[in-house]
Protein backbone atom coordinates (compact mmCIF):
# COMPACT_ATOMS: atom_id res chain seq x y z
CA UNK A 1 0.00 0.00 0.00
CA UNK A 2 1.07 3.60 -0.72
CA UNK A 3 1.88 5.76 2.29
CA UNK A 4 -0.37 8.80 2.89
CA UNK A 5 1.00 11.96 1.37
CA UNK A 6 2.72 14.08 4.02
CA UNK A 7 3.18 17.84 3.67
CA UNK A 8 6.88 18.63 3.75
CA UNK A 9 8.03 20.39 6.89
CA UNK A 10 9.33 23.34 4.85
CA UNK A 11 5.87 24.00 3.34
CA UNK A 12 4.20 23.80 6.76
CA UNK A 13 6.61 26.38 8.14
CA UNK A 14 6.22 28.57 5.02
CA UNK A 15 2.43 28.50 5.37
CA UNK A 16 2.72 29.45 9.03
CA UNK A 17 5.04 32.36 8.22
CA UNK A 18 2.68 33.57 5.46
CA UNK A 19 -0.26 33.53 7.86
CA UNK A 20 1.76 35.32 10.54
CA UNK A 21 2.77 38.01 8.03
CA UNK A 22 -0.69 38.37 6.47
CA UNK A 23 -2.56 38.97 9.74
CA UNK A 24 -0.73 42.21 10.69
CA UNK A 25 -0.77 43.31 7.03
CA UNK A 26 -4.56 42.90 6.85
CA UNK A 27 -4.99 44.66 10.18
CA UNK A 28 -2.71 47.50 9.08
CA UNK A 29 -4.53 47.84 5.74
CA UNK A 30 -7.90 47.87 7.52
CA UNK A 31 -6.73 50.59 9.93
CA UNK A 32 -5.24 52.67 7.11
CA UNK A 33 -8.40 52.31 5.00
CA UNK A 34 -10.60 53.25 7.95
CA UNK A 35 -8.41 56.28 8.66
CA UNK A 36 -8.42 57.31 4.99
CA UNK A 37 -12.22 57.04 4.78
CA UNK A 38 -12.55 59.02 8.01
CA UNK A 39 -10.34 61.79 6.61
CA UNK A 40 -12.31 61.79 3.34
CA UNK A 41 -15.62 62.00 5.20
CA UNK A 42 -14.33 64.78 7.42
CA UNK A 43 -13.07 66.76 4.42
CA UNK A 44 -16.38 66.23 2.58
CA UNK A 45 -18.39 67.41 5.59
CA UNK A 46 -16.13 70.43 6.03
CA UNK A 47 -16.42 71.28 2.33
CA UNK A 48 -20.21 70.90 2.46
CA UNK A 49 -20.43 73.15 5.51
CA UNK A 50 -18.35 75.79 3.75
CA UNK A 51 -20.57 75.65 0.66
CA UNK A 52 -23.76 75.92 2.74
CA UNK A 53 -22.22 78.81 4.68
CA UNK A 54 -21.41 80.59 1.40
CA UNK A 55 -24.96 80.07 0.15
CA UNK A 56 -26.42 81.34 3.42
CA UNK A 57 -24.17 84.40 3.42
CA UNK A 58 -24.99 85.14 -0.22
CA UNK A 59 -28.75 84.90 0.38
CA UNK A 60 -28.41 86.94 3.58
CA UNK A 61 -26.67 89.63 1.53
CA UNK A 62 -29.49 89.67 -1.05
CA UNK A 63 -32.10 89.76 1.72
CA UNK A 64 -30.31 92.69 3.38
CA UNK A 65 -30.24 94.52 0.04
CA UNK A 66 -34.02 94.10 -0.28
CA UNK A 67 -34.56 95.11 3.34
CA UNK A 68 -32.43 98.22 2.74
CA UNK A 69 -34.71 99.13 -0.17
CA UNK A 70 -37.72 98.76 2.13
CA UNK A 71 -35.95 100.97 4.70
CA UNK A 72 -35.26 103.67 2.11
CA UNK A 73 -38.87 103.59 0.90
CA UNK A 74 -39.99 103.87 4.54
CA UNK A 75 -38.03 107.10 4.94
CA UNK A 76 -39.11 108.72 1.66
CA UNK A 77 -41.77 111.30 2.57
CA UNK A 78 -42.71 111.62 -1.10
CA UNK A 79 -43.81 107.97 -1.09
CA UNK A 80 -46.11 108.36 1.90
CA UNK A 81 -49.90 108.53 1.43
CA UNK A 82 -49.75 112.13 2.66
CA UNK A 83 -47.74 113.11 -0.43
CA UNK A 84 -49.51 110.91 -2.98
CA UNK A 85 -53.06 112.13 -3.43
CA UNK A 86 -53.39 112.02 -7.21
CA UNK A 87 -52.06 110.22 -10.29
CA UNK A 88 -49.92 113.25 -11.07
CA UNK A 89 -48.17 112.84 -7.71
CA UNK A 90 -47.81 109.10 -8.37
CA UNK A 91 -46.25 109.81 -11.75
CA UNK A 92 -43.94 112.44 -10.23
CA UNK A 93 -42.78 110.29 -7.29
CA UNK A 94 -42.62 106.79 -8.77
CA UNK A 95 -39.06 107.48 -9.96
CA UNK A 96 -38.08 106.91 -6.31
CA UNK A 97 -38.84 103.20 -6.80
CA UNK A 98 -36.18 102.75 -9.48
CA UNK A 99 -33.92 100.23 -7.76
CA UNK A 100 -33.74 97.62 -10.53
CA UNK A 101 -31.13 99.45 -12.62
CA UNK A 102 -28.57 99.24 -9.81
CA UNK A 103 -29.45 95.70 -8.69
CA UNK A 104 -29.63 93.03 -11.41
CA UNK A 105 -30.96 90.47 -8.95
CA UNK A 106 -34.26 92.34 -8.58
CA UNK A 107 -36.91 92.21 -11.27
CA UNK A 108 -39.39 94.81 -10.00
CA UNK A 109 -40.24 96.99 -7.00
CA UNK A 110 -43.88 97.93 -6.45
CA UNK A 111 -45.62 100.01 -3.78
CA UNK A 112 -49.20 99.72 -2.61
CA UNK A 113 -50.89 102.40 -0.49
CA UNK A 114 -53.24 100.58 1.86
CA UNK A 115 -56.91 101.08 1.24
CA UNK A 116 -56.20 102.03 -2.36
CA UNK A 117 -56.80 100.30 -5.67
CA UNK A 118 -53.40 100.68 -7.34
CA UNK A 119 -49.90 99.23 -7.27
CA UNK A 120 -47.18 101.31 -8.86
CA UNK A 121 -43.53 100.80 -9.79
CA UNK A 122 -40.95 103.18 -11.25
CA UNK A 123 -42.39 102.64 -14.73
CA UNK A 124 -45.99 101.40 -14.43
CA UNK A 125 -49.22 101.48 -12.46
CA UNK A 126 -51.69 98.60 -12.03
CA UNK A 127 -55.06 98.03 -10.46
CA UNK A 128 -55.02 95.04 -8.12
CA UNK A 129 -57.20 93.07 -10.55
CA UNK A 130 -54.90 93.92 -13.45
CA UNK A 131 -51.75 92.96 -11.54
CA UNK A 132 -53.24 89.63 -10.38
CA UNK A 133 -54.39 88.79 -13.91
CA UNK A 134 -51.09 89.77 -15.55
CA UNK A 135 -49.10 87.75 -13.01
CA UNK A 136 -51.04 84.52 -12.66
CA UNK A 137 -47.71 82.73 -12.14
CA UNK A 138 -47.53 84.45 -8.73
CA UNK A 139 -50.66 82.61 -7.62
CA UNK A 140 -52.63 85.67 -6.51
CA UNK A 141 -56.35 86.10 -6.89
CA UNK A 142 -57.43 89.77 -6.71
CA UNK A 143 -59.08 89.21 -3.32
CA UNK A 144 -56.05 87.35 -1.90
CA UNK A 145 -53.73 90.07 -3.18
CA UNK A 146 -55.86 92.81 -1.62
CA UNK A 147 -56.09 90.97 1.71
CA UNK A 148 -52.32 90.33 1.87
CA UNK A 149 -51.35 93.87 0.91
CA UNK A 150 -53.75 95.48 3.37
CA UNK A 151 -53.00 93.26 6.37
CA UNK A 152 -49.31 92.33 6.11
CA UNK A 153 -47.64 92.99 9.47
CA UNK A 154 -44.15 91.54 8.95
CA UNK A 155 -41.78 90.77 6.04
CA UNK A 156 -42.70 87.60 4.15
CA UNK A 157 -40.94 85.56 1.47
CA UNK A 158 -43.80 84.15 -0.56
CA UNK A 159 -43.95 80.50 -1.55
CA UNK A 160 -43.87 80.24 -5.38
CA UNK A 161 -46.50 78.54 -7.49
CA UNK A 162 -45.43 74.95 -8.39
CA UNK A 163 -44.39 74.24 -11.97
CA UNK A 164 -43.09 76.55 -14.66
CA UNK A 165 -39.60 77.31 -15.87
CA UNK A 166 -37.11 78.73 -13.31
CA UNK A 167 -36.30 81.63 -15.67
CA UNK A 168 -39.96 82.70 -15.60
CA UNK A 169 -40.98 81.66 -12.08
CA UNK A 170 -41.26 84.74 -9.89
CA UNK A 171 -40.55 84.98 -6.17
CA UNK A 172 -41.59 87.88 -3.95
CA UNK A 173 -40.53 89.55 -0.74
CA UNK A 174 -43.27 91.63 0.88
CA UNK A 175 -42.60 94.36 3.46
CA UNK A 176 -44.98 96.47 5.53
CA UNK A 177 -44.08 100.16 5.15
CA UNK A 178 -42.79 101.78 7.29
CA UNK A 179 -40.69 98.87 8.48
CA UNK A 180 -41.25 97.86 12.13
CA UNK A 181 -44.27 100.13 12.37
CA UNK A 182 -47.30 99.04 14.39
CA UNK A 183 -49.50 100.91 11.90
CA UNK A 184 -48.04 100.47 8.39
CA UNK A 185 -49.70 102.55 5.69
CA UNK A 186 -48.17 100.82 2.63
CA UNK A 187 -46.85 97.47 1.43
CA UNK A 188 -43.75 97.00 -0.71
CA UNK A 189 -43.40 94.09 -3.15
CA UNK A 190 -39.96 93.14 -4.44
CA UNK A 191 -39.98 90.57 -7.23
CA UNK A 192 -37.11 88.38 -8.46
CA UNK A 193 -36.88 85.13 -10.41
CA UNK A 194 -36.00 81.63 -9.29
CA UNK A 195 -33.37 81.60 -12.04
CA UNK A 196 -31.55 84.53 -10.43
CA UNK A 197 -31.35 82.53 -7.18
CA UNK A 198 -30.11 79.43 -9.02
CA UNK A 199 -27.41 81.47 -10.71
CA UNK A 200 -26.13 82.39 -7.24
CA UNK A 201 -26.16 78.68 -6.34
CA UNK A 202 -24.35 77.65 -9.51
CA UNK A 203 -21.48 80.02 -8.77
CA UNK A 204 -20.94 78.22 -5.44
CA UNK A 205 -22.00 74.60 -6.07
CA UNK A 206 -19.00 73.41 -8.06
CA UNK A 207 -19.42 69.67 -7.28
CA UNK A 208 -21.31 67.90 -10.12
CA UNK A 209 -24.79 66.80 -9.04
CA UNK A 210 -24.80 68.95 -5.89
CA UNK A 211 -27.81 71.03 -4.96
CA UNK A 212 -29.21 73.28 -2.23
CA UNK A 213 -32.66 74.39 -1.14
CA UNK A 214 -34.17 77.53 0.40
CA UNK A 215 -37.10 77.46 2.83
CA UNK A 216 -39.02 80.42 4.23
CA UNK A 217 -39.80 80.92 7.91
CA UNK A 218 -42.97 78.80 7.53
CA UNK A 219 -40.69 75.94 6.40
CA UNK A 220 -42.16 76.11 2.87
CA UNK A 221 -39.85 75.19 0.00
CA UNK A 222 -38.97 78.30 -2.02
CA UNK A 223 -36.46 76.87 -4.49
CA UNK A 224 -34.09 73.93 -4.87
Amino acid sequence: MRKPYATPTFLRFLLSYVIVLLVPFVLLWTLMYSHFMGVQKSQLLESTEQVLLQIRNTMDTKTREMTNIASKVSTEPELSPYQIQSFFEVYHNQRLLNYTSSNQFIGDVLLYLRGGSYLFSSTSSYTLDMYANLNKDLGWTPSELSDQLNHLDKPVLRKPVPGGEPANKKLQMLYPIPLNSTKPYSTLLITFTEESVRQLFDAILTIPGSNAAIYNEQNELITA
